[in-house]
């Protein structure tokens, strides 16, 4: 197998992942809540929405409810 080494081609910028979709928890107020769908593993869905409002500066509840989950922000 032969392998050609190329010279003086620049290194792309990793991309980046977008969490914006997470954005509209910093607008929810203090007793608000939303649905979120459970379609992948409980403990992952909790946990990537408590990581969310962390990094938001957010504290949130999360329970089960009809097989998904109501998040309320609790301050």
């Amino acid at each position: 197998m032969k392998v050609e080494i190329r010279k003086g081609i620049p290194l792309p910028p990793k991309p980046r992942r977008s969490n914006a979709q997470w954005d509209f928890m910093k607008a929810m107020s203090v007793g608000d809540s939303f649905i979120f769908p459970t379609n992948s593993a409980e403990k992952s869905a909790r946990a990537a929405i408590y990581y969310q409002a962390a990094r938001l500066g957010i504290k949130v509840a999360v329970r089960p409810e009809n097989g998904v989950y109501a998040v309320w922000r609790i301050a």
